[in-house]
């Protein structure tokens, strides 16, 4: 679902502001396919709000964030044998964090 809403926003702001400079960066669909998929692996059970609980009850130990735990996992998925890792690139693994490339 995120993949499919995210895809959709960047064909349609592509198409409403061609032309202009900041269209150049907008990823293209198979990487906003992976961000889209990989948004919610490291997030706990009821969302966001879940998450903010989580974080407070984690308060003396770092907290929790699930974009973190979201690195986490898939960094953990790279060491699998070759045939079973995920093989993201940097740039896909940084957007998981929300950063540019």
């Amino acid at each position: 679902m995120v993949a499919q809403i995210a895809g959709g926003i960047a064909r349609q702001l592509a198409k409403l502001f061609l032309g202009h400079a900041a269209t150049r960066v907008l990823p293209d669909g198979a990487m906003i396919q992976a961000l889209g998929c990989s948004h919610d692996l490291g997030h706990p059970p009821f969302g966001h709000g879940g998450e903010v609980a989580l974080n407070y009850c984690m308060r003396n130990h770092e907290g929790f964030k699930g974009n973190g735990e979201t690195l986490r996992l898939l960094a953990r998925l790279e060491s699998f044998p070759q045939a079973a890792r995920a093989n993201l690139t940097r740039r896909t693994l940084l957007g998981v964090l929300k950063y540019p490339h």
